[in-house]
């Protein structure tokens, strides 16, 4: 018999904002606070306006940056703040200078990485190389410590992952953007827009308030700045999703078949009854087992909320209320069963949700593996975040 384990879901973050941490302190779009008057006036309208928003989808998304490859910065430092530790290590990045005019120089915009590999599409899709466009910008992106091919050390033991923080990370860029302006491009006057997105995001807003001389403006997309231990307001953001885009009857489907699940997980018959529905492995007894059930039955309405229509051939909200809606049609009205049947294995496959086979997920330190990034995000927010 084939085990598949549910894999450990991280939060995800899509609160669809977009703010700007300044001298003036934090503010969300469009209450910009730069370096200019000018400028402020111009990203305002760059940013959102409909004519830019419009016309950017076909201006970037081409072939035009097929010479974009990886680069490496060979001098960033192990450990930042020990003066004694001279050790370097050599750290990825991309640039895509297609609208950057070297004898008028427009300023830099630096994407910063996050909980994960980056490549080209980094500096060529995302939307603010439409932005780029706009102002002439050389754009750049660098890879998080201890992600992707960015290996400070040889491998994640515990011992190693001292050297992965936010903090370690906030250094990483400030040395990198020296030496990219100075060495790289020489161009030591031109302002530097920091962004990121969910963690990348958090890092963008840091940096422009503990490396304020390094960057004039940050720009903070869904960044979950605040460290949360129990983030139940992302689970609101799903909840307000599922009936923006469908209605309420999904929503009060996956709510009653949610408290099924729950009073059945109270005994040993209702919890033999889940195995028997969701094509469990084995019952979920213990309050970890039974949290990791419950992560993954989440864990997919979550990710349709991340991801709705920005995967392609991938389920949208709708496809999948659609689907509970039509199942529980099909199971005369029983909601639960038809809400099992959207988790169920393939034949002859069983869901392993034992917390012990989480950890395997952790437990390896060498690089490149399958779940590599699990290890360094679980361990940042163990150490850092509490989300």
């Amino acid at each position: 018999q084939h085990h598949k384990s549910m894999a450990v879901c991280a939060f995800f973050f899509v609160l669809c904002c977009v703010c700007i941490l300044s001298p003036d302190g934090a503010w969300c779009f469009p209450l910009l606070r730069t370096f200019s008057e000018s400028f402020n006036d111009d990203v305002a309208a760059a940013m959102f306006s409909s004519s830019s928003s419009s016309s950017s989808s076909s201006s970037y998304k081409d072939n035009k940056y097929n010479n974009i490859s990886a680069q490496w910065y060979t001098e960033q430092r192990v450990d930042h703040f020990n003066p004694q530790d001279n050790r370097t290590w050599s750290q990825l990045f991309y640039v895509n200078d297609t609208y950057f005019n070297p004898n008028k120089p427009g300023p830099v915009f630096f994407q910063l990485g996050g909980e994960g590999s980056i490549n080209a599409f980094y500096v060529t899709q995302l939307e603010y190389v439409a932005y780029a466009q706009h102002f002439g910008a050389l754009i750049v992106a660098l890879e998080h410590r201890f992600y992707g091919s960015s290996h400070p050390l040889p491998d994640m033991s515990t011992d190693n992952l001292r050297y992965l923080s936010s903090q370690q990370a906030l250094a990483d860029a400030s040395l990198f953007m020296s030496w990219f302006k100075n060495k790289v491009y020489k161009i030591p006057n031109a302002p530097v827009v920091t962004f990121g997105c969910s963690y990348s995001g958090n890092l963008a807003s840091w940096f422009r308030g503990k490396y304020s001389t390094d960057t004039v403006m940050a720009i903070a997309s869904s960044a979950p700045v605040q460290a949360t231990m129990d983030f139940f307001q992302y689970l609101e953001v799903v909840d307000k999703s599922l009936e923006y885009f469908t209605g309420q009857e999904c929503v009060d489907q996956i709510s009653n078949a949610t408290q099924q699940i729950q009073q059945l997980l109270t005994s040993t018959a209702g919890q033999q009854q889940l195995v028997s529905l969701f094509g469990l492995c084995t019952s979920p007894v213990s309050d970890l087992d039974q949290s990791v059930f419950m992560q993954g039955l989440m864990g997919l309405w979550m990710g349709l909320v991340q991801y709705n229509k920005e995967i392609a051939h991938q389920p949208t909200i709708k496809d999948r209320c659609d689907q509970l809606a039509n199942g529980t049609i099909n199971n005369n009205g029983n909601v639960l069963k038809a809400y099992a049947q959207m988790y169920v294995s393939a034949p002859g496959e069983c869901t392993n949700v034992t917390y012990s086979s989480q950890l395997s997920y952790f437990e390896s330190v060498a690089f490149g593996g399958l779940y590599s990034a699990n290890r360094a995000w679980f361990y940042q927010t163990c150490t850092e975040f509490g989300y």
